[in-house]
């Protein structure tokens, strides 16, 4: 389908066509693919459609037909050529040999006027002794009914007029006039008419309409040259999306790998002194892990598969036949997929980056406004290793101390504190919580340590931290009935340390 701007304050203008989204249609085409057709048309009508853009205007949907396939067939049909010499297009019947080659790939309707092609634009036909044309631009409209044999001609519908036009050279333009005369032009001049509408039946489809009585359905037919470029099109779209999702890959495959040798880690360690706080913290950072690796691998092999799509465009260099034009169709519709899956992954990606590691700023000192949790319990165990668990108010993130204090301010609403993880295989693990419920101090660690693991700033030993501004002069002291709102509901001393 092809979405245009059209502008009620021009009415005798041509619509200018905008863009366009793939559709199937009739006349069994082999795939439909977008296409700017503006740029298909000849300079008269681009000139004629550029002409009339405003700031205001509605949104249409008009139904493009694509037979990109069919380009540059050569034709079994039959035509009656005139054999006279002259200059212009349409003008030298010599010249004119309908159905020998395709060369049109495409067309969509853009106006129901009173053509002044149709009407003085004719040098051979039912109008001829009103042509003028030629004065001005030397063309003529060409008539189906001229070139094609009384046997071979067809019930006139859009699509028999189409098969016509689009092998007739320099026309960009069909129309259709009293549901059953085709015609086909270089491009179209709407000129003062009366207030019919297009409303003849077709003669081969009465579900169509063929134009009226005074005025002709007209449509604009897309070249096959355009093959090339938009196949190019194609191609930087593609390779542009590539190279931000194989970016986005090898971050987010670096991230899930890093989180889940420190899960590893920290769950073995945990799970040998008895922590099930730790270890069910551990398994949702090895889930997250999961998740971000199984998205890794889906872009790798979808990377895989867009080199190989660009290598194929690459060997595709001549649109000459009808058969170029199928393998670029078809290459150009596995394209639009791959970029459209491409940008779709490659923006799950970039939100489990986000999640895993946020692009903070101010990070320096954040994590002064976060306290031990035991400091709101026993400050005689402030400095006593702790984890703690409840509910998490985002995904586990990799970072510093500072890092999860940022994250947790910028979670405005959500998170009250976090239980922070230094590294134990190559970078720190923390979990931002909405609602501390459980958790396990270590009072044992002390005796095997050096004074300086005393400190409770020390960052080097795993911590509960929680919001000063959150908890200032409130008391956590476990409530296992769960009436206190902000008390833990669980708390373990272990007189042992983990390893």
């Amino acid at each position: 389908w092809l979405k245009r701007h059209s502008y009620p304050a021009q009415p005798t203008q041509p619509k200018h066509p905008h863009w366009c989204h793939r559709k199937g249609t009739g006349m069994a085409p082999s795939r439909v693919f977008a296409a700017f057709v503006a740029a298909a048309v000849a300079p008269q009508a681009a000139q004629a459609l550029e002409g009339h853009r405003h700031q205001q205007g509605t949104i249409e949907a008009v139904e493009v037909h694509m037979y990109a396939s069919e380009c540059g067939r050569v034709s079994t049909r039959h035509s009656k050529a005139k054999a006279a010499m002259f200059p212009g297009a349409g003008t030298d019947p010599s010249k004119i040999q309908p159905f020998e080659k395709v060369l049109k790939d495409g067309f969509y309707q853009v106006d129901c006027v009173k053509d002044m092609m149709f009407h003085h634009g004719d040098k051979f036909h039912d109008n001829k002794f009103d042509y003028d044309a030629g004065k001005v631009a030397d063309v003529s409209i060409v008539h189906y009914d001229t070139y094609v044999a009384k046997e071979d001609k067809e019930p006139m519908t859009h699509q028999v007029c189409f098969e016509f036009c689009r092998t007739i050279q320099n026309m960009t333009f069909f129309g259709l006039q009293n549901g059953r005369m085709c015609y086909c032009a270089p491009y179209y001049q709407a000129i003062a008419g009366d207030s019919s509408a297009c409303d003849a039946p077709c003669d081969g489809n009465p579900t169509m309409m063929c134009g009226g009585k005074s005025k002709s359905s007209v449509f604009a037919m897309h070249r096959c040259a355009d093959t090339a470029e938009q196949l190019a099109s194609k191609k930087g779209e593609l390779s542009e999306m590539k190279t931000d999702l194989d970016i986005a890959q090898g971050d987010v495959e670096t991230l899930g790998t890093d989180m889940q040798a420190e899960a590893d880690f920290y769950q073995a360690a945990f799970g040998k002194v008895g922590d099930p706080v730790a270890s069910n913290l551990m398994q949702t950072a090895k889930v997250f892990a999961g998740e971000m690796k199984e998205a890794a691998t889906k872009a790798k092999t979808l990377s895989t598969s867009v080199d190989t799509l660009l290598s194929d465009a690459d060997g595709l260099t001549a649109f000459t036949t009808s058969e170029d034009i199928g393998k670029a169709e078809a290459l150009m519709g596995d394209m639009e997929e791959a970029t459209t899956s491409g940008l779709a992954l490659t923006e799950t990606l970039e939100r489990l980056q986000n999640e895993a590691s946020p692009d903070l700023e101010r990070t320096e000192g954040a994590g002064s406004t976060y306290y031990n949790m035991m400091y709101f319990v026993d400050k005689a165990m402030e400095s006593d290793p702790a984890t703690c668990g409840g509910d998490a108010a985002e995904k586990p993130m990799l970072g510093s101390l500072d890092e999860c204090a940022r994250a947790c301010d910028e979670d405005v609403h959500e998170c009250v504190g976090f239980s922070f993880y230094p590294s134990g295989v190559k970078t720190s693990l923390c979990f931002l919580l909405s609602k501390v419920k459980t958790a396990v101090v270590y009072t044992g660690c002390a005796k095997a340590a050096p004074p300086a693991f005393l400190q409770h700033k020390k960052v080097d030993t795993p911590q509960c931290r929680l919001k000063l501004s959150k908890f200032e002069g409130a008391a956590l002291k476990p409530d296992p009935s769960g009436k206190c709102e902000g008390c833990l509901k669980e708390l373990t001393t272990a007189d042992r340390c983990y390893k």
